[in-house]
This record gives structure tokens, C-alpha cells and sequence, in this order.
């Protein structure tokens, strides 16, 4: 913002000060998943993944009683019973929201935002500039949650709901998959389309950043969605 960048902060259909009780399953993070997957992951005995260990940036000792873990644990939100429309609702708001600010946008999105600016970029991908994605939850045909909330199985590699490919799908099982390297608890195996991939070519359009930290559950698997991007014809780094 200081080089002159107007932000908006969005409330994703579905959640926060959009959310619609009677789309939603509440979830709520017991104090053990809390502490060992976000706040305190290298207290946890035996540690869940080896990269706990790198963990020192929670403020204060990321348990009950701090400030810092209180706001983070009543933080937690319910996911929707059909996450598909879900992406949809996302989809046709956010490029609205793009054509009225009337200009390019680089998307930021974080976890379970990560989704955004797939569905976004898909349908209005001209309104896109680029996109950095903070360890988004987009496994590729894969649930790696860490047994943190709600997840699922993304069936089309981004998305729960179909994405623009070439060549065309009908269906989810029209893709071809593949399973690479072995499941170590420091690094989880991965599934990506076997070759000839289809493309998804809106999104390749849009640079990517993809960020991961070092200590984070994420580092265990979130190679696998940089192992599927460039299949899939997007630039990513």
C-alpha cells in the first residue's frame, strides 16, 4: 500500500459476515488440533510432521489463556454443505467486484480462500493480474487437511466444481490420474494428471506465487499443487 495499491479485504460468499446459517456446517477446532497444527506444532510429543520442530513465530506460548491463541481459536467459521456452489457464488461476486473496481487485480488468498482466485481467474481471467497464493487448501485429488476442519477431495485438481479445460471435460472422471513419490510423514506423496495433461487455460494466463512456511503442516504437501500447476499450462513460482 505504501508503493499507492488500493487493498480490499473480502468476506467470501458463504463465510464470515456473508455466511448463511443454513448453508453451512459449523466445525470447531478441539485445543490439541489448535495448538499442534497452527500455534504451538512443535510442543506436540510425538511431533505430527518433522518440520514442527523449525516452529517459533506463534506470539506468546500459542496456548489457552494467551491473547493471541483466544482470537485465532474463536476465529474458526463453518464450511458450506455444497462447497461447489460455494466456488460459484465466489466466482460470479468476484468478477463483479473486479469489473466495478474497473481495473486489473493481483488476488492474495490465503488456506481456505485459496480457492478464490482459481474460480475467479477462471471467469473473468482478463480482470486478473496475478495471484499469490498463501498455502491454499488446494490439494490436487487429495483431502491433506491434517485433520484440522472440514475438507474433502477436490475432484477436478483446484476445485470441487469444474474448471475451463482443453481439451473439454464432461466430467470429473474424465481426468487421468497418477500418483508420484512415496508418503513420508515429511513428505506426502502426490497426485497429478497422467500425461498427455489437460490444460486449463484461463488460468494460464495468470502468474502464480505460491508460498508455503518452512514450519507450517502445508510444507508436507503443498508441492504437490506446483507439481500440478505447470501440468496445467499456469506459471507458477
Amino acid at each position: 500500500m505504501a508503493e499507492g495499491y488500493e487493498a480490499f479485504l473480502v468476506d467470501a460468499p458463504y463465510y464470515i459476515r456473508s455466511l448463511w446459517p443454513q448453508t453451512v456446517q459449523a466445525f470447531e477446532l478441539t485445543i490439541l488440533q489448535t495448538e499442534f497444527a497452527f500455534t504451538a506444532p512443535e510442543k506436540a510429543n510425538p511431533l505430527a510432521y518433522p518440520q514442527a520442530s523449525l516452529h517459533t513465530q506463534w506470539p506468546g506460548m500459542g496456548a489457552p489463556g494467551g491473547p493471541a491463541f483466544e482470537l485465532f481459536a474463536d476465529a474458526a467459521v463453518g464450511t458450506p454443505f455444497n462447497i461447489e456452489a460455494q466456488e460459484a457464488a465466489v466466482a460470479k461476486g468476484g468478477c463483479q467486484l473486479l469489473r466495478k473496481i474497473g481495473r486489473q487485480a493481483i488476488i492474495l488468498a490465503h488456506s481456505l480462500g485459496g480457492v478464490n482466485p482459481t474460480v475467479v481467474g477462471d471467469i473473468c481471467r482478463d480482470m486478473v493480474k496475478s495471484t499469490v497464493l498463501i498455502e491454499a487448501d488446494q490439494t490436487p485429488f487429495q483431502n491433506r487437511d491434517a485433520g484440522t476442519c472440514f475438507g474433502g477431495v477436490m475432484p477436478f485438481g483446484l476445485t470441487f466444481g469444474p474448471l475451463t479445460c482443453s481439451p473439454a471435460i464432461q466430467t470429473a472422471s474424465d481426468l487421468k490420474i497418477v500418483t508420484l513419490e512415496q508418503d513420508l510423514p515429511d513428505n506426502h506423496s502426490c497426485m497429478v494428471q497422467a500425461e498427455p495433461a489437460r490444460k486449463l487455460p484461463n488460468l494460464a494466463k495468470i502468474p502464480t506465487l505460491f508460498i508455503t512456511g518452512e514450519a507450517s503442516f502445508h510444507v508436507t504437501y503443498d508441492h504437490c499443487q506446483v507439481y500440478f500447476m505447470p501440468q496445467a499450462g499456469i506459471d507458477v513460482k
